[in-house]
């Protein structure tokens, strides 16, 4: 997906997986379901990273065939996770940020900007990759700190058991983010260290479990479930005196810079992948 193995590749991960819970977090009205199967669903997502990086040290060349499926496979679920992604977040920017009822604005203007990101060169991709990262923990952790006095600890408890069906949709979901940068590592690019993955992981998981805590915290599993954007709606009743009286603003940094690196990400490992499957498989010069 991303050549090289930069630092800046753990804040890309973790960006693309933030991206993902800000936005769509999958809320089943089980407590049970959303926290194990988030979690569930990133330990799995780490188990295939591991065993990826292992066989693409012991197997150096695929035969064709397997690299021509992976590649495609790569580029489907890649452009995919792109539509997903871009019309969520042109859905969320037209009926929350700017209140307008047509997604069309957003969705053109929003989607350029991000096919102009991923074709810039990968260096200037990661650097992006690592600021936008950084602006939005810091305003996912000062909505975080804003939300403490309104979060109830009997909301966080595990009451009831997991139910098969919304355990599965949380570990696929949030399971399936994170192989969104995983996959690519044997197809496309240089070796990258299995220890960036690690740490992309660990920060990404520490980005949704505020997420989680904030939106189940303040509204409970089963309502938060009821709404079409929870974390806005559970960032939105959190005020701080006459300095904010919403924190509505930091959490449009969040949605907007991470929503944009998954974007970029997406468009990015599409494209690099059908630039592969072309130039060296389908019409490899013998």
């Amino acid at each position: 997906m991303i050549a090289g193995d930069s630092k800046s590749f753990i804040y890309l991960i973790a960006a693309v997986l933030i991206g993902e819970s800000v936005i769509s977090h999958p809320l089943t009205g089980n407590i049970g379901n959303d926290l194990l199967g988030t979690f569930c669903g990133l330990i799995f997502a780490a188990a295939v990273t591991f065993i990826l990086k292992w066989r693409t040290d012991k197997i150096k060349s695929p035969r064709l065939y397997v690299q021509a499926v992976g590649l495609t496979a790569v580029a489907i679920f890649s452009l995919l996770s792109f539509i997903i992604c871009i019309m969520r977040f042109s859905e969320y920017a037209a009926r929350v940020m700017l209140d307008i009822t047509s997604v069309v604005l957003p969705l053109l203007s929003f989607g350029a900007l991000a096919v102009f990101a991923a074709t810039k060169a990968t260096k200037t991709l990661l650097k992006l990759s690592a600021v936008l990262f950084f602006l939005s923990a810091a305003s996912l952790i000062l909505t975080f700190a804003f939300s403490v006095p309104f979060i109830e600890t009997k909301y966080l408890l595990i009451y009831k058991a997991p139910e098969a069906e919304g355990f599965l949709y949380s570990f696929f979901r949030v399971g399936g983010t994170a192989l969104l940068v995983s996959l690519p590592l044997l197809f496309i690019g240089k070796e990258v260290k299995l220890s960036r993955f690690v740490w992309g992981f660990i920060l990404g998981g520490g980005g949704i479990a505020l997420c989680l805590i904030n939106t189940l915290g303040i509204f409970g599993a089963e309502f938060a479930a009821t709404l079409n954007f929870p974390y806005s709606y559970a960032v939105s009743t959190a005020s701080v005196g006459k300095i904010f009286s919403r924190m509505d603003v930091f959490l449009y940094c969040v949605c907007f810079f991470t929503c944009l690196i998954k974007c970029s990400v997406c468009v990015s490992t599409a494209q690099k992948a059908l630039k592969k499957l072309g130039s060296e498989i389908l019409f490899r010069k013998n």
